[in-house]
């Protein structure tokens, strides 16, 4: 997020599950969705025969930057993809929405793909992620 301000980016977030799931109605047959209000994932959706679990993050700066970043500890607790139960990622970059298995964006990580570790988000906050040349990422992403 650009914000910088948890309250201001949790609302932009909600808006952009919202958008991502309209993005994945086009690619399944989805009977229901269920949002979620805690760390292991953003929503659920029920399949004809299976459901799935997605986390969605929205990088605002991509397109100026070319980077992207991982969370994964925030406030000195391990958070993001460190925490997440999500059986998939989904991504808003400037050009589209862009999802990536779970499984594989931590194998990505384990292989150090991205460049280096940074520390960032809301004051006090002290938010550590992996930075990631957004092409490196994108690379291993499935655009929606």
């Amino acid at each position: 997020m650009a914000n910088y301000n948890f309250q201001k980016d949790l609302l932009l977030g909600k808006e952009v599950e919202k958008e991502a799931l309209e993005k994945l109605k086009k690619w399944l047959k989805i009977k229901s969705v269920v949002f979620n209000t805690n760390y292991k994932y953003d929503f659920l959706v029920e399949l004809e025969n299976s459901s799935r679990t997605y986390e969605v993050k929205t990088d605002l700066m991509c397109g100026q930057t070319g980077n992207t970043v991982v969370e994964y500890e925030s406030r000195g607790k391990l958070s993001g993809i460190s925490t997440t139960e999500a059986d998939f990622w989904i991504y808003k970059f400037d050009d589209g929405f862009y999802q990536i298995p779970t499984k594989k964006l931590k194998e990505v990580i384990k292989e150090q793909l991205y460049f280096r570790e940074v520390n960032g988000g809301d004051r006090g906050s002290n938010t550590k992620m992996y930075l990631f040349r957004l092409a490196v990422l994108k690379k291993r992403m499935q655009k929606l």
